[in-house]
């Protein structure tokens, strides 16, 4: 859409192929990756690179190295990042290299095409239903869905999180809210000792973790998930969390990136996107620890487990006191306090989350795209 938008103006100012202007926008920064040697410039027929030693010195590798990154940004009318936390992280980046980054560099943020909301009741009719047909019964669901990888998507974390979540059911009030819940990793490829451990993981907690690693529909999934995790080491944007709220789930995930920008943590109830105060919709862990990682699951997973068990036994049954006895007792006022008022909780957050994805549409993001181009327009 942003690229037929830019071509009609062009053809409405006559300018065709005459006129050119060049925005670099960065998904990710891959530093390691794009450094080459000197003649790779040679390969570059779009760029016209006078002076080689000036090139080799911004590139701020050394001699005979060069950063295909900055060269690509040096030459750029604009620098876009993909989310407002990552373009302070493009500019840190690219801070190593004399010219400015900063009058250059915006962001702009990306986006999910729009899909059919769900109310809560379905939400767990669905949960039901998924977990049946891989063989579990109904609990609390938290679906992982993402790469097996250590650098990025931080799925170590996540697995070590989980084995520190379950070694909790040997606390005998913990263990109410966390014993029965079930987690549903959604894999594609990468790093096969990652899956090992993730199998290895399937085997020793039958009724709780399955793997899945073929392909499926992935809406399906969201629509049955209370919680999806995103335990990212570092993310430039990240779709999957956005994909979640949209279909109405809670997020516990890194504090990082784009997952920063667009969950409003449950605690800080920051909304990076509009500079105010928002309405919570997850919660956000120091990214690469494991231990803060269980600690939110378990309080997220506290929200989901007192509307299920509210569902399943009522809220006069002396499971669900004992539950509330404990979320009282163990977990943060913050979090307990509204349970007690209200356990259905969790479908306010689950609204909030639906809210807040609309502000992350595909369309909007093209819509500022055209707005960009239009603005390097003479």
């Amino acid at each position: 859409q942003a690229e037929d938008g830019i071509r009609d103006v062009e053809r409405s100012r006559g300018l065709g192929d005459v006129y050119k202007r060049q925005v670099y926008t960065v998904h990710r920064l891959a530093e390691e990756e794009a450094r080459y040697e000197d003649h790779f410039l040679d390969w570059l027929k779009w760029y016209e690179v006078d002076d080689k030693e000036k090139v080799m010195y911004f590139s701020g590798y050394g001699w005979g190295k060069i950063s295909l990154e900055a060269l690509s940004a040096y030459y750029a009318d604009r620098v876009v990042s993909v989310s407002k936390t990552y373009l302070y992280t493009i500019r840190e980046f690219f801070q190593k290299f004399p010219f400015d980054i900063v009058a250059k560099s915006t962001y702009v943020f990306n986006g999910i095409q729009n899909s059919s909301e769900i109310k809560p009741k379905i939400k767990r009719e669905e949960r039901k239903k998924l977990l049946s047909s891989i063989g579990m019964h109904d609990a609390p669901m938290v679906l992982y869905v993402g790469r097996l990888d250590r650098r990025q998507k931080g799925f170590h974390v996540l697995l070590a999180s989980i084995e520190n979540y379950f070694s909790r059911r040997f606390d005998p009030e913990i263990e109410r809210i966390v014993w029965d819940t079930k987690f549903i990793l959604k894999v594609s490829e990468g790093d096969q000792s990652l899956f090992d451990w993730a199998k290895e993981m399937e085997k020793r907690y039958p009724d709780n973790v399955r793997v899945i690693s073929e392909w499926v529909d992935i809406s399906r999934y969201y629509n049955a998930a209370d919680i999806v995790v995103v335990p990212s080491t570092f993310e430039p944007f990240g779709l999957v969390q956005v994909e979640a709220m949209a279909r109405g789930c809670i997020v516990v995930g890194s504090d990082v990136g784009g997952i920063r920008d667009t969950v409003v943590d449950f605690y800080k109830r920051w909304d990076m996107v509009n500079d105010r105060v928002g309405y919570p919709t997850g919660f956000l862990a120091p990214p690469g620890n494991s231990d803060e990682l269980a600690n939110k699951l378990v309080e997220a997973v506290a929200i989901a487990k007192v509307l299920y068990m509210k569902e399943l036994v009522g809220k006069n049954s002396e499971y669900f006191v004992k539950l509330l006895d404990v979320i009282k007792k163990r977990l943060p006022k913050e979090i307990a306090n509204p349970l007690s008022l209200n356990p259905y909780y969790f479908e306010w957050l689950s609204k909030n989350a639906i809210k807040r994805a609309r502000q992350f549409s595909i369309k909007r993001s093209s819509e500022e795209y055209v707005a960009l181009y239009r603005s390097l327009l003479p």
